[in-house]
């Protein structure tokens, strides 16, 4: 009778020590996780847990970066026996293990870094290495272009890697009289834009206006008189000016005229009495 009074007293205080327990449990649980998340995000060090329930405080040191945080053990918290024990075994895992924690951060760091530098392939396969730049060649005016022993009929080049230095383009032109194929040097640097524009030489253009006699000429920044050769220089193939004839008694008249490289352009005009 006595033993079955005891156990009925007792029941209800060994249920209450299972819910403290498994409460200490679950607190020390989630410290360790959070301790973990924080240690592996780098961050520093973390409070030791205290179990408020019993009163006992954990003695354990807070792990040094890079290292799990490891729960102790519950039951020697909860007895009070054993502390010392759970804190040299839990000193002798970490100091077994921090190595390999050190080494993964460590790794993780290195391959973030590398990531960091790492080219995207785009980069890579228009700039090739370092030293290299991606240039296109192009002959204005169409023009054709001689460049690496090729001929480029259509005025351009693709984007071609080019080493560092000085290179040479010809360009030229197949049905122009008065124009004047043309060699140019160029260098191949840093800051060398990725599009390079060339044209070759142009022979002058000449206007002649034949009529009406004794008229003055102006010819965009020349001035002549009927009859006489007015010269230009070129810069292009074709050029087109506004050619104006005055002549005293008569309305002033004013024409365009398109001059030729290489060729002479007559003009006639005929102008209006007043």
């Amino acid at each position: 009778m006595r033993v079955v009074l005891a156990t009925i007293l007792l029941a209800p205080l060994m249920a209450l020590m299972l819910i403290v327990g498994l409460l200490a449990t679950i607190l020390l649980l989630a410290e360790r996780s959070k301790a973990r998340e924080h240690d592996l995000a780098g961050g520093g060090t973390t409070t030791n847990a205290a179990v408020a329930s019993t009163g006992v405080v954990s003695a354990l040191r807070a792990p040094e970066v890079g290292h799990p945080r490891r729960a102790p053990a519950v039951l020697p918290l909860l007895t009070g026996r054993g502390a010392a024990e759970s804190v040299a075994r839990r000193d002798r895992e970490e100091s077994g293990d921090s190595w390999q924690w050190r080494r993964i951060i460590e790794y993780d760091h290195a391959d973030y870094r590398s990531q960091g530098r790492r080219r995207s392939p785009a980069t890579a396969r228009t700039e090739g290495t370092a030293t290299e730049r991606s240039v296109k060649l192009v002959a204005l005016y169409g023009g054709a272009l001689e460049f690496q022993g090729q001929r480029y009929e259509r005025g351009h080049t693709p984007f071609t890697l080019l080493q560092p230095g000085t290179h040479t383009v010809r360009v030229y032109y197949r049905d122009c009289r008065g124009c004047i194929s043309k060699t140019h040097t160029f260098t191949v640097g840093p800051k060398t834009p990725e599009v390079l524009k060339f044209r070759a030489d142009f022979e002058d253009a000449t206007l002649v206006v034949n009529r009406p006699a004794g008229a003055r000429v102006r010819a965009a920044e020349k001035r002549g008189s009927v009859g006489a050769p007015i010269s230009f220089p070129m810069s292009q193939p074709l050029r087109r000016v506004i050619v104006t004839v005055s002549k005293e008694g008569f309305q002033p008249k004013t024409v365009s005229a398109t001059l030729e490289t290489g060729a002479v352009v007559e003009k006639s005009v005929s102008l209006d009495p007043l």
